[in-house]
């Protein structure tokens, strides 16, 4: 399961507690093996709860279905909305939009085609990004007048699938420290239950070496971030190499020590923004970027599938001492992904 790294299964005891405390649900016993071997070998300074970890086979089907509608959450997320939905939030400035063959500008008015193209050649530098199913980086384009023809913006926009086109972004001078050939964003996990707003897990996510991109399918690396004070943890990992950690970015500084710049700020924006969307999505997984001016700028929000994995892997259990309760909530209102 881990290339070079030998199996550390939980214990009887710990896989009794496990049947009890997921009961109801078909667990397999080698997800729990899985964080317990990355967490005692990548952190045995921590102390998880191994018991508490939520396995994707039941996060993905059955707890995120629970508190996320799939197709209004999916349709939420779309990037060409956030403008709309985020009037209040810095984003990064949209120059176009190719809705299903539909060419706009930034502020929604209708286009023709050579606008369109004008408009980005005249941008010069921009990011084109799949308005929707992007997870993992998948179908993002960096493009420059400079260097780049048009053809690819041809090709772009020749089909049926929707973009939106937004000014490159200009991170913080201590974000280009961790990595300066990414936008290294920082992915924050709310919930809203029981009418509070709960901050679950955070990490802050890195291009790997030469790297353009920060999602972890696409080589990248994340590193947990103290939830209190945004200080990162010691040690990051790389999510496809999960026997290996680094201290260090191979292009850039250290973790230890290093805070996240505007972390309250950060922190304020989603739990403020968080509630608008409690019918949609009440788990919710937001990235920020923090630009030169040292102002949180929010990406994308994820309003399905939003993930688990990565978080557990740097921060523990992501429900922590609300497991059971989430548990016993999704068991009483099941609904599975259709």
């Amino acid at each position: 399961m881990i290339a070079g790294v030998r199996i550390q299964p939980v214990t009887k005891l710990q896989w009794t507690e496990i049947k009890n405390r997921f009961r109801g649900f078909k667990v397999d016993k080698k997800w729990f093996d899985y964080y317990n071997t990355v967490w005692k070998t990548q952190q045995p300074e921590r102390s998880y709860d191994v018991t508490k970890v939520i396995p994707g086979s039941i996060f993905y089907p059955y707890v995120d279905p629970v508190f996320s509608h799939p197709l209004e959450a999916k349709t939420t997320s779309d990037k060409n909305l956030t403008d709309l939905l985020f009037p209040d939030i810095r984003r990064p400035r949209t120059i176009i939009r190719f809705q299903d063959g539909l060419f706009m500008n930034g502020q929604y008015g209708i286009i023709t085609r050579e606008e369109a193209l004008e408009s980005v050649r005249r941008a010069g530098d921009v990011v084109v990004k799949p308005s929707a199913a992007s997870g993992g980086g998948h179908g993002i384009v960096f493009w420059n007048a400079d260097t780049d023809g048009d053809g690819v913006l041809e090709n772009l926009f020749s089909g049926r699938h929707s973009y939106v086109v937004q000014e490159r972004l200009i991170q913080h001078e201590r974000m280009n420290a961790l990595n300066a050939g990414s936008v290294n964003t920082i992915r924050l996990e709310t919930f809203l239950w029981e009418n509070k707003v709960h901050l679950l897990s955070g990490i802050v996510r890195m291009g790997g070496k030469g790297s353009r991109v920060d999602n972890l399918s696409s080589g990248g690396m994340s590193c947990g971030i103290d939830l209190e004070n945004g200080q990162l943890s010691p040690k990051a990992y790389d999510f496809n190499h999960l026997n290996i950690t680094y201290k260090k970015h191979p292009d850039g500084c250290e973790f230890n020590g290093f805070v996240i710049p505007s972390w309250k700020k950060c922190v304020s924006m989603v739990k403020n923004v968080a509630p608008r969307f409690g019918r949609v999505a009440k788990l919710i997984a937001w990235d920020i970027a923090i630009d030169e001016d040292g102002e949180p700028v929010l990406i994308e929000c994820n309003m399905m599938d939003s993930g688990c994995e990565s978080l557990q892997f740097d921060n523990g259990p992501l429900f922590g001492d609300l497991t059971d309760e989430v548990l016993d909530y999704v068991r009483a209102n099941r609904r599975r992904l259709y």
